[in-house]
């Protein structure tokens, strides 16, 4: 078992810090396709040339690809010691970091910040993300593009009226929109 940092990655000036407190054996960068991110990458690994590094791209303002390709990173490294530090890139990939960590909760160490006041690195504290099943089963079918309620209400072995009245508290919740389409907030709850 070794242990590996997930880290969104803007200047540079923050992970190295990061990775001098946790001693990880294996850095994934989350990245944007920035030319100064990738200068910012090549420092890191010349600063740091006995660890291993990967790097991933994302769109630094699509919080679901952001959440999505750090819980992929994560889960390629099942077995590990997994840290995912979220002090620099943009509001956008902080909380697609403290998303991925929430929905990983079992299988990492958590999500991380580094404090600027005093280089204290703090657990974020991660939040609950539970759905009923009937929930779960309608959004993973609006995510296919299958939007008739008989054929939901089959999957799911309930009532119809049951689902109508689920997406109505879904769209209250910010999950599903009022064309049955799923929001930011929804994609993240069907990874």
């Amino acid at each position: 078992m070794q242990k590996v940092m997930i880290t969104t990655l803007w200047e540079g000036n923050v992970v190295p810090i990061v990775i001098y407190k946790l001693t990880p054996k294996k850095v994934i960068l989350v990245m944007d396709d920035n030319p100064q991110r990738k200068k910012a990458a090549l420092e890191l690994k010349k600063k740091f040339p006995r660890l291993k590094f990967e790097s991933i791209k994302v769109h630094e303002f699509d919080v679901p690809e952001v959440t999505k390709t750090i819980v992929e990173a994560a889960k390629k490294e099942e077995g590990n010691e997994i840290y995912i530090h979220v002090t620099e890139g943009r509001k956008t990939m902080f909380l697609g970091g403290i998303f991925a960590a929430s929905l990983l909760k079992e299988k990492t160490r958590g999500a991380f910040y580094l404090r600027e006041d005093n280089n204290e690195l703090m657990a974020v504290p991660l939040m609950e993300f539970k759905l009923s099943e009937t929930k779960s089963t309608i959004l993973h079918e609006l995510e296919k593009g299958n939007n008739k309620v008989a054929d939901i209400a089959g999957k799911a072995n309930v009532h119809r009226s049951l689902i109508y009245a689920a997406i109505k508290d879904m769209m209250k919740s910010g999950l599903v929109t009022e064309e049955w389409k799923l929001t930011d907030a929804g994609k993240i709850m069907v990874m």
